[in-house]
């Protein structure tokens, strides 16, 4: 399979979500009747108060692991979790030292000079956004944060996601942790990416990312967003891309491969809108995703042939009753633009054909 089908753009079709969870029980509920001898003289029977079980406690792992994804901006302590990670992450990439510095264990922390290559090339970061869970030993909270990152010398900005265990002081400090120093901690925060709601965070922040990078033909940030960037062929991303201004995500559909598939981990649609330049109406469309876990469970896109299985599962997911009423969906919604817009009409027919 060419290596570009794991992202091609589906201009005139769509995709939906094959994400059902299915699942059933089937059993018999019995009534037991206590039967008496009706020959024997009948005796008051004593009922004795059923002890309620005890609730199950769970491991600090299980309860780090089961806790709710939250958002900052909703919850008292989440304010204080975002102001702290915000200042942090404004700090460190605006080049000051000293501010960051002072949420880092001393035994942590970087020296200046190891700090100053890391963050050179940003100009800024904005639009930030955070949610956290529940944390374990010494963190008490294991925090995401996602936020546009500018590079100098370019225009478009990028989307990026930090992870790090946060703790608070008796005096109400933040104390921000880079660096994992426990096995118990470094488990929840990998097992914490596989859970469903951290998974699409880190999913539709590396789409996003990867879409971006295309668009602003931003080379490191486009080879951190898949599984082999040896695989990327930049100038023909860069032809494919060069009409585009921008990409806006929509829904995102995840489906977790099953068992025999062993090269990617999960099927992800998309849909967007695509921004041509120059013109004013965005094209609603489509794109489909195969997403590989990298060592550290992070998603990454793949680039490679797929195997027979793979190829099997996506043919699959495409002949379902689902996929074709997005398909309609999406379709429709296309031909609504093109008949508004005599622009996007004529140079959809232009660059694709009729």
């Amino acid at each position: 399979m060419d290596i570009l089908k794991a992202t091609k753009y589906l201009f005139f079709s769509a995709v939906v979500s094959l994400l059902f969870f299915l699942s059933g029980c089937n059993g018999e509920t019995t009534d037991e009747t206590l039967l008496t001898d009706p020959k024997s003289t009948p005796t008051p029977a004593f009922t004795a108060t059923p002890t309620p079980s005890p609730t199950a406690t769970l491991t600090p792992l299980m309860a780090t692991l089961t806790s709710e994804l939250m958002r900052a901006d909703t919850t008292d302590e989440g304010a204080k979790i975002i102001a702290a990670a915000a200042d942090f992450l404004t700090s460190y990439y605006s080049g000051a030292y000293d501010s960051f510095s002072k949420y880092i264990p001393e035994d942590m922390l970087m020296e200046r000079e190891a700090y100053e290559a890391l963050t050179g090339d940003v100009a800024s970061i904005s639009y930030i956004r955070c949610y956290y869970k529940k944390g374990i030993d010494y963190a008490d909270y294991i925090v995401y944060v996602l936020y546009d990152m500018l590079y100098k010398n370019n225009s478009v900005k990028v989307p990026s996601i930090s992870e790090f265990c946060m703790s608070f002081k008796e005096d109400g400090s933040a104390v921000i942790y880079p660096l994992i120093s426990s096995e118990s901690v470094e488990e929840a925060v990998l097992k914490s990416r596989l859970t469903d709601d951290v998974l699409n965070l880190y999913i539709r922040q590396t789409i996003d990312k990867y879409l971006c990078a295309m668009v602003s033909g931003n080379r490191e940030a486009l080879s951190e967003t898949v599984s082999d960037g040896a695989l990327i062929d930049f100038e023909s991303i860069a032809a494919s891309n060069q009409f585009i201004d921008s990409y806006t995500t929509h829904e995102m559909h995840v489906n977790s491969a099953p068992e025999n598939v062993k090269d990617v981990d999960y099927v992800v649609y998309i849909t967007e809108d695509i921004k041509f330049i120059n013109i004013n109406t965005p094209a609603p469309g489509a794109s489909e995703y195969l997403i590989k876990l990298n060592d550290e469970n992070i998603p990454r896109i793949f680039f490679g042939d797929t195997s027979e299985e793979t190829d099997a599962f996506r043919a699959a997911l495409k002949n379902s009753e689902e996929y074709g009423q997005m398909i309609d969906e999406i379709t429709a919604k296309l031909q609504e633009a093109l008949t508004s817009d005599q622009e996007l009409s004529d140079f959809v027919k232009h660059i694709y054909g009729n």
